[in-house]
């Protein structure tokens, strides 16, 4: 066993996980806020203007989402 790590392009994003069994991995994001890696079951994906949503806005732990309506 040998762990093995791939970090995105634009640091947002890392796994790390078993190069002899790649199903056991820890998949993380960095909050959009306050830069803090996260487990991606703790992100909350929403806009800038706080709405939440799944497939596009950012990144963010809970302390650090914006209200809805804030720009």
């Amino acid at each position: 066993m040998a762990m093995a790590q791939e970090i995105s392009n634009d640091d947002r994003y890392k796994r790390t996980y078993d190069d002899m069994n790649e199903r056991c991995q820890l998949e993380e994001w960095r909050c959009h806020k306050c830069n803090e890696w996260m487990d991606a079951d703790e992100i909350v994906w929403a806009t800038e203007d706080g709405e939440l949503n799944t497939d596009k806005g950012n990144p963010y732990c809970d302390s650090c989402l914006p209200e809805q309506g804030d720009e």
